[in-house]
């Protein structure tokens, strides 16, 4: 099996947080761009005066400010996410490659692997970027009552142990038998997935040109990008 973090490490950016900003700019309802827009103000406020910054040294695991984000998209339907979740894979993701480690990736799949990304990127445009790739995902997703947004996630963030977690459950099957052997590997960025990297028999980290490695102490091969 092989598991593939997406952001920073199969796309070249932090795509939750610019899903809102792509949401917002592409928005044709004026008031909901206003009611944005002012949400998104208030929030730059609050990280230029120290806020944000308290807020993470008081709850560093919270994802405060991603949370606080996500509220611009109270009030949004279902389908018109989900559309725009496409036009954000088919407008920019899918422009937003780290190649060396997508053809990984590709490559994978051609020789049998159950490939499958994790992510805390959202699920409302992550499931049309795996569907690019034909790939299943596992992400944060959106809560939804009615059809309609409250602006918050369901359920916790995937993220840092919570991907271990959601990968445990996806992985077995309903009698508790694992569905793959041990001949695992995971592809990530970021020490926070070390978590789900150390459950593996192999892990790679992907690291910016510049950048220290964090995962040498720990052993893992490497794979530098640009």
């Amino acid at each position: 099996m092989a598991l593939f973090d997406v952001c920073e490490t199969l796309i070249s950016f932090q795509t939750a947080d610019a899903y809102v900003d792509y949401v917002r700019e592409h928005i044709d309802d004026a008031t909901a761009r206003f009611r944005m827009k002012r949400w998104e103000y208030f929030l730059r406020f609050l990280r230029a005066v120290g806020i944000i910054r308290l807020c993470y040294k008081f709850l560093p695991n919270h994802q405060i400010e991603k949370r606080w984000k996500l509220y611009q998209l109270k009030g949004m339907s279902e389908l018109y996410l989900l559309k725009m979740g496409q036009n954000y894979v088919d407008d920019v993701l899918r422009y937003a490659e780290i190649k060396p480690v997508v053809d990984r990736m590709q490559q994978y799949v051609l020789e049998g692997y159950d490939v499958l990304m994790v992510s805390a990127g959202y699920d409302i445009y992550l499931q049309f970027l795996g569907g690019l790739y034909g790939v299943p995902v596992i992400a944060t997703e959106l809560e939804f009552v009615g059809g309609i947004c409250t602006g918050s996630m369901a359920g916790k963030d995937c993220y840092g142990e919570e991907k271990v977690s959601r990968i445990r459950k996806y992985l077995f099957t309903a009698d508790g038998h694992a569905v793959y052997d041990d001949d695992c590997v995971s592809y990530s960025d970021s020490i926070s997935d070390l978590p789900m990297m150390l459950q593996c028999k192999r892990a790679v980290t992907v690291i910016k040109k510049g950048r220290k490695n964090w995962g040498e102490q720990y052993g893992f091969e490497c794979i530098w990008v640009d």
